[in-house]
């Protein structure tokens, strides 16, 4: 078929307008984020409710970590405020970047002892270019969405999250202080949050002190079992990384004084004996950890090609609630007091005394008020 002369000379144009304007896209709205064209982002996923009476537009300072500020942000009239983080392009010169994000996200599962996680649970950064707080997130241009402000799509997906007060994520300081700190306390947590996301127990009422209670994990049925073992597999591996990462690999016990030494140890870091009894599985916390590692552990990371068909429900709730009781006695002897770490933290304490304790509101102040 013979392409018209002017038919051609129209496409080529086209292709060079195209190229043009993508060159042009990159320089004003470069990828490498962040960058002098967009280092603050909205954390996607949470809200903030506007009990302390912000007005449209504000953008109010809210705590800092060493590479990021956190401030609210009140983006329209009657709308919960969102959470802006403004980030240090030393960001990019780390090992790992333990964002603050996950830090929020993290200590608010520790906080509600794992209760709210699940496999997609977390907060995203939503890279914003040229941030303005006087305009709005629908004028807003983003990182890998439309130029100008979202699709519509795209402003829905903007729309999905939980709403906090900010004084509840202020009684979450000396977590949050203490996971950005303390890096056994942050593999520790991560990895215990990917064994519940995993394989949901209650906490609550498998710790409970009353033998029944509705959420008490039951064995699956025997059409169930094959589907979930996979599942349960994963999630022992990864509660028995999170004591790992705490007190690390057990001693052979045939070595008496490294057996000592780690429950020296383990006294030190986690503030009880472990030969103190274990209650769940009915003997010690030394001796379940022999039994974690090396009996629950080794069969579900090495397979060898055969299926686990005698890991019981049981054995895996029982390593995670192991895992727990390790990982909250961690935390609890190592974080600071609060109000110690809202200091550290640079918490703006004024805006938290405005925060009402007795409502909740999306609601802002009207122009002129």
């Amino acid at each position: 078929m013979n392409i018209p002369d002017e038919l051609k000379e129209a496409f080529n144009e086209y292709v060079e307008q195209s190229i043009k304007e993508n060159e042009e896209n990159n320089q004003k709205y470069p990828l490498d984020v962040p960058n002098r064209a967009s280092s603050s982002a909205l954390l996607a996923g949470i809200f903030i409710e506007n009990s302390f009476n912000p007005s449209k537009g504000d953008y109010i300072d809210f705590f800092e970590i060493e590479n990021e500020k956190i401030f609210i942000w009140t983006h329209e009239h009657n709308k919960y405020s969102v959470l802006v983080v403004e980030v240090n392009e030393n960001v990019k010169n780390s090992n790992c970047w333990i964002t603050v994000a996950s830090l929020i996200d993290l200590s608010h599962c520790l906080c509600t002892s794992f209760e709210h996680t699940n496999s997609s649970s977390g907060l995203s950064y939503k890279w914003m270019y040229y941030f303005n707080p006087q305009n709005s997130i629908k004028n807003t241009t983003f990182y890998g969405m439309k130029i100008g402000g979202p699709s519509l799509l795209e402003l829905a997906d903007l729309e999905n999250g939980v709403v906090f007060k900010a004084t509840d994520i202020a009684k979450m300081a000396n977590i949050i202080e203490l996971l950005y700190r303390d890096e056994k306390a942050f593999a520790a947590s991560t990895a215990l949050q990917s064994s519940f996301a995993m394989h949901y127990c209650c906490l609550i009422c498998e710790t409970g002190p009353t033998y029944y209670h509705d959420h008490i994990s039951q064995e699956p049925e025997i059409w169930e079992h094959i589907s979930i073992i996979p599942e349960m597999e994963v999630a022992i591996v990864q509660a028995c990384r999170a004591v790992e990462a705490i007190v690390g690999e057990p001693p052979k016990r045939s070595k008496q004084r490294k057996v000592f030494d780690f429950k020296e140890n383990w006294k030190s870091l986690l503030g009880f004996e472990a030969d103190s009894i274990f209650e769940k599985a009915d003997m010690s916390y030394l001796d379940f950890y022999y039994k974690l590692f090396h009996e629950f552990r080794n069969s579900s990371a090495h397979s060898y090609g055969n299926i686990h068909y005698d890991l019981l429900r049981k054995n895996t709730v029982d390593s995670q609630c192991f895992a727990a009781k390790i990982l909250f006695n961690y935390i609890e002897n190592h974080m600071l007091d609060n109000t110690d770490a809202l200091e550290k933290l640079s918490f703006n304490k004024e805006l938290l005394s405005r925060v009402s304790d007795n409502m909740s509101t999306c609601l802002t102040k009207a122009d002129g008020q």
